[in-house]
């Protein structure tokens, strides 16, 4: 029901340079692919890249401006495209740049945040540049969980 990739991080040395700049560069960043039962490949077929009408997430970590970079450099636009943005950082401005965005193109922002945190998060500018797109944070709404029911995604 799930096809998972790991982004990053890479083995180059340009991702070992931007993890010796900041221990965040090290995140994990991970496209996955949910798709509902009616939605997958007939037994014994496989899927060849991503999976039409399944929904896809873009989950960043607290990967920064160097990584989103290489990122949108070096992975093939059909893959770092998402319907879902896990923005990076928590909403710091040290991430989820306008480059960024723009490859991702996403149809919704998801921001894991604590209500009321001593670094502002998210910050003014990141919800700035996310102008437009619908975003479910959760120190407005709690959990925020995607279900797929009756051949439809649900989001609560």
């Amino acid at each position: 029901d799930m096809r998972i990739q790991i982004l990053n991080p890479l083995d180059t040395d340009a991702s070992q340079a931007a993890i010796k700049s900041d221990v965040n560069n090290a995140s994990v960043v991970t496209r996955v692919d949910f798709c509902g039962d009616d939605l997958l490949p007939p037994p014994g077929k496989s899927l060849s890249g991503p999976p039409r009408g399944c929904l896809s997430f873009l989950l960043t970590g607290d990967a920064e401006k160097r990584v989103e970079t290489m990122l949108v450099n070096n992975t093939a636009p059909e893959i770092i495209r998402a319907d879902i943005l896990k923005v990076g950082h928590h909403g710091s401005n040290s991430s989820t740049t306008e480059q960024f965005l723009w490859a991702v193109s996403p149809s919704a922002a998801v921001i894991s945040v604590g209500a009321d945190n001593k670094f502002g998060h998210p910050k003014k500018e990141v919800l700035e540049r996310l102008d437009g797109i619908p975003i479910w944070r959760t120190d407005k709404r709690g959990t925020i969980q995607f279900t797929y029911l009756n051949s439809q995604w649900l989001v609560k």
